[in-house]
């Protein structure tokens, strides 16, 4: 074995035990706020690292994306999981796997903190805990977007060695309150990076977003609190503004991401199932293509295609054979001269036994040839090893990208006017490509199966044509249509977005969505969890009654139990 490799498995080594020894948290989503557990004694950076690794896990992927988010802002259409009756909220899964995150990664940070004081090194990690705070931050902006009201400012400070009441028993904050006090505590967090202590330590590779780059961190925070001002800004317009007017000054220009350098995506290597090893599915079983998505990806020649489904085996050759088998190997008849090598099925399932690209065949011999039209998704951007267990490629989190801040700051500066170093425009022309460079430096990371590197040629070809090129007439519906295709993996942030703007929708111009029916009746898509009571004698049971009810009080809430009510944020 060589040193590299040594390494890695002591790292890996040194991470699962870490693992072990702090991941006794409970699955119910207000046990590690409460449970007085002991405080595990390891090195603050560890806590930060396994912190970031908390920040996508195999549990979250499962209910919040394959099962879920995928299939509901039709990315994809499911081939296996779930029944047919299940398009919406089926399972109390849905959601709490993020809550259960966020409280993980809110434990660690917490922790850290404590050592910190405890070993009397609380100047030397001010940075990192700034970093952990902004994790918490954005882990917590994923999960309030389903589960509404947390807690926040007294959630796990038992691991902070505090055991009284009010911390063995959290309340919770609005979203009101979570948004004002996140903007304010990111903009402690800028300050504190920027005149940093004499003696700060840097925590470099225990970093898997930045490597430790402070300033980096800086960008994020405040491509953070952009994001939380898009949040406001149907409740809380002023203050929307003025935070985006902040953030987006020309003063501010060198605080803020400018390229795709500053996305804040957390990059795991081929470790991923080290610490997800329930992750064994992938997402290669249970989604294909939808029709919606993969439409707009052939009629705009997006190159980023490629990257995020691979090509299926409809060669011209293969559909010869196919069709001269006999009668009794195939499935719906002979495979037609439309079917491409890329196709996408339709989401409905009232249609799926006569939609073509839906159906699956087999090309008997050995082995067999998978014929379905529908393609599968770049399994090795979920899982590195890919689904058949070769490759070499990393895995990445997509948490907030210079194209997501690119298209906030556009849809700012074409609204509002705010001042800004460009046009709305040119946000706009700017977040497409980064988009585009990121996603190919992304399949290039991930080893995704057939890749190519991006050209120039292709990429102009794409940025200029009608549709993609910036239109003044229908500037908003381009803004939401391309950040949607840029959170193809980051589907919480598709969600949340879909739920604020409506876009994509059935009468888009620019990705048309399918309408789905079940029985001759039509889905819609969940804007939350189902919430429910808890019984009297429940651990915390006034302030969980009192989260409810704050946020029942909401008319437009629909009721504890309606997953189709808006949140506060959406009104």
């Amino acid at each position: 074995m060589n040193t590299s490799s040594f390494k890695k498995l002591v790292q890996a080594c040194t991470l699962s035990a870490s693992i072990i020894a702090l991941g006794s948290c409970k699955k119910d989503f207000q046990e590690i706020n409460v449970d007085p557990q002991s405080i595990t004694t390891v090195a603050p950076e560890t806590l930060f690292y396994t912190a970031e690794t908390k920040m996508l896990t195999s549990n979250a992927s499962w209910y919040d994306t394959y099962a879920c988010k995928l299939r509901w802002m039709q990315y994809c259409s499911n081939i296996w999981g779930y029944s047919t009756t299940n398009f919406t909220y089926f399972s109390s899964q849905i959601g709490a796997s993020l809550y259960d995150d966020y409280n993980s990664v809110g434990s660690y940070i917490t922790n850290a903190g404590y050592l910190a004081t405890q070993k009397n090194t609380l100047d030397q990690y001010s940075d990192m805990l700034q970093m952990g705070k902004i994790l918490i931050i954005t882990k917590g902006m994923q999960t309030t977007d389903i589960q509404g009201s947390l807690a926040y400012k007294t959630a796990w400070q038992i691991r902070n060695g505090k055991d009284s009441s009010i911390y063995l028993n959290p309340s919770f904050e609005s979203q009101e309150e979570l948004y004002k006090t996140w903007n304010d505590d990111l903009v402690t967090c800028i300050q504190k990076l920027q005149n940093p202590p004499a003696n700060v330590k840097k925590i470099g590779s225990y970093d898997r977003a930045f490597g430790g780059n402070t300033q980096q961190w800086i960008k994020t925070a405040n491509a953070l609190r952009l994001r939380i001002a898009i949040r406001l800004w149907k409740r809380l317009p002023d203050l929307a503004k003025s935070i985006a007017t902040e953030v987006l000054a020309p003063a501010n220009a060198a605080n803020i991401p400018t390229g795709i350098n500053d996305s804040f995506i957390l990059w795991h290597a081929n470790d991923y199932t080290t610490y997800n090893p329930g992750d064994w599915h992938s997402v290669y079983d249970m989604d294909c293509a939808a029709a919606p998505f993969m439409n707009y990806l052939k009629k705009y020649n997006d190159p980023r295609k490629n990257i995020f489904f691979q090509i299926n085996n409809l060669t011209p050759d293969n559909i010869a054979a196919y069709n001269a088998q006999s009668s009794d190997k195939k499935v719906g008849g002979n495979i037609t001269s439309a079917m491409t090598q890329w196709e996408g099925g339709t989401v409905s399932y009232d249609k799926r036994s006569t939609d073509e690209p839906y159906l699956a065949r087999t090309l008997a011999g050995s082995p067999a040839v998978n014929m379905r039209a529908m393609n599968y998704p770049q399994t090795r951007l979920w899982k590195g090893t890919g689904y058949d267990g070769t490759g070499s490629g990393g895995n990445f989190a997509p948490l907030l990208t210079y194209a997501d801040f690119c298209f906030m700051a556009a849809e700012f500066v074409l609204q509002d006017n705010i001042p800004s170093t460009q046009t709305a425009s040119q946000w706009y022309t700017a977040g497409v490509t980064a988009s585009v460079k990121q996603w190919d430096a992304i399949g290039n990371y991930c080893k995704v199966y057939d890749y190519e590197a991006l050209t120039d040629v292709q990429l102009q070809a794409f940025l200029t044509q009608p549709g993609i090129a910036w239109d003044a007439s229908k500037g908003l519906e381009q803004i939401y249509c391309q950040a949607y295709v840029e959170d193809f993996k980051n589907t919480n942030e598709s969600w949340a977005q879909w739920k604020r703007t409506g876009f994509p929708n059935q009468t888009s111009s620019i990705i048309k969505f399918d309408k789905v029916l079940i029985n001759g009746v039509e889905q819609n898509i969940p804007r939350k969890v189902k919430f429910e009571y808890p019984t009297v004698g429940t651990t915390n049971y006034d302030n969980i009654k009192a989260r409810l009810d704050g946020m029942a009080a909401f008319p437009e809430f629909g009721g504890v139990t309606n997953e189709f009510g808006h949140l506060w944020w959406e009104n």
